[in-house]
C-alpha cells in the first residue's frame, strides 16, 4: 500500500484490476518496499554498496596495521550487519497457542 501511495498516488488498490496492480508492482524499483521484500534486502542498495566500500577501506587499513600483520582484531563487517537474518529461512517455528500465533503474525505484518 505504501509503495503504491508514494510512487503512483494510488490509495485504494482494490479499485483496480489485479493484473493492473501486479503490472504496477513490477514497475517499482529495487529500493521500494516490495522490491526489497522480493530480493530479500533489508536496506537500500545504495546503503549496501556504501557498506561494501566502508568494509574494504577498513580491511585495507587493518591489513596495514600491527594487528593486521598478526591477524588479530579483524574489523567487523557493515555488510554482514546489514544483511544478517534474525531467523533462518527454513527454521520451523512453533507456538503454544493460537493467541501466540496471532501476535507473531501481527508483528510480522506490521514489520513490512
Amino acid at each position: 500500500m505504501c509503495d503504491f501511495a508514494e510512487v503512483y498516488h494510488i490509495y485504494d488498490l482494490y479499485g483496480f484490476p489485479a493484473e493492473y496492480t501486479a503490472t504496477l508492482a513490477c514497475g517499482l524499483g529495487i529500493n521500494s518496499r516490495i522490491g526489497k521484500k522480493i530480493t530479500g534486502l533489508k536496506v537500500d542498495l545504495e546503503y549496501l554498496l556504501l557498506a561494501h566500500i566502508a568494509d574494504g577501506t577498513a580491511i585495507n587499513a587493518w591489513l596495514n596495521s600491527e594487528n593486521g600483520r598478526k591477524g588479530k582484531d579483524r574489523p567487523s563487517s557493515f555488510v554482514a550487519l546489514l544483511t544478517q537474518n534474525t531467523q533462518k529461512a527454513n527454521e520451523v517455528v512453533g507456538f503454544e497457542s493460537g493467541e501466540d500465533f496471532e501476535k507473531e503474525r501481527e508483528r510480522m505484518i506490521n514489520e513490512c
